[in-house]
C-alpha cells in the first residue's frame, strides 16, 4: 500500500491510479469481512448448538455455523456415514470379483462446508503434530498415511461427530445417563428375579393364514 502513494516508488504512473482504485475496494471488502466474521462469532457463541459442535477439536465457529445453516435437521440423516457421505468425504467404493476396494473421495454435496471441515482438519493436525499427538487414532493414521490423506479422513471424522452430537445422543446430562442406567439395571434385576415367562401368563398366538383355510372334506370310502 505503501508503495502506491509514493509517486518515485517502482509502479508505473498510468498503472498507480487502477491499483489505488483496487486497494480500496479490498480494504472496504477487508473491513466488511471482518465485521461479519465478528457477527459470526458472537452468534456461534449464543446458540447452544453451535457450542456443541465447537467442542469437536479444529471445528470453529465458521465451521459449526455453516453445518447448522446447510443442514437445519440433522436427523433426515440416518446415521453419521451418511452425513460424512453426503458431504463427499467418504471413498468410492469399486468391487469386482467379489474384491472390494476404496478409491478417493468422491467429493460430492456441499464444497464449501467440505472445504471448512477440511481446513479445521488440516490444522488441528499441524498443531498436534507440532505439540505432540495424544490420539492413539491419529498417532496410528499420521503414521499409516500422508498427511493430507490423514487430514481427510479426520474430516470425514470431524463430520460424524456433529451428526452424533445434533442427534442428541451425547447431549444427555451426567444425571439423566445415571438414572436411565439404574432404571435399566432395576429392570434387569426384577427379569431376573421373577424368571422365565411360563405358558399360563403368556399371551395366546395370532391366528396365521394357515389357520384360516378352509379343509378338504374327506371321503370315507377311500
Amino acid at each position: 500500500m505503501q508503495g502506491l502513494e509514493d509517486p518515485a516508488g517502482a509502479i508505473p504512473e498510468k498503472a498507480r491510479m487502477p491499483l489505488q482504485v483496487l486497494a480500496r475496494q479490498w480494504d472496504r471488502q477487508n473491513a466488511d469481512i471482518c465485521k461479519l466474521e465478528k457477527l459470526i462469532v458472537r452468534a456461534a457463541k449464543a446458540d447452544e448448538e453451535a457450542r456443541r459442535l465447537m467442542a469437536i477439536p479444529g471445528l470453529g465457529p465458521l465451521g459449526a455455523t455453516a453445518i447448522l445453516a446447510a443442514v437445519p435437521n440433522a436427523r433426515m440423516f440416518k446415521t453419521a456415514r451418511d452425513f460424512a457421505a453426503w458431504l463427499g468425504l467418504t471413498p468410492r467404493q469399486f468391487s469386482t470379483g467379489g474384491k472390494q476396494r476404496s478409491g478417493h473421495i468422491s467429493k460430492q454435496g456441499d464444497r464449501t462446508l467440505r472445504s471448512l471441515l477440511t481446513i479445521g482438519a488440516t490444522s488441528h493436525l499441524r498443531v498436534q503434530r507440532a505439540r505432540g499427538v495424544n490420539d492413539p487414532w491419529l498417532r496410528d493414521l499420521l503414521a499409516r498415511r500422508p498427511f493430507k490423506v490423514a487430514a481427510v479422513a479426520y474430516a470425514a471424522r470431524m463430520a460424524r461427530i456433529s451428526r452424533i452430537l445434533r442427534g442428541n445422543v451425547i447431549s444427555i446430562s451426567p444425571a439423566a445417563r445415571a438414572a436411565r442406567s439404574g432404571l435399566r439395571t432395576g429392570s434387569q434385576r426384577l427379569l431376573r428375579r421373577l424368571g422365565p415367562p411360563t405358558l399360563a401368563g403368556r399371551m395366546p398366538a395370532a391366528p396365521t393364514k394357515r389357520d384360516y383355510r378352509p379343509r378338504m372334506a374327506v371321503d370315507p370310502s377311500r
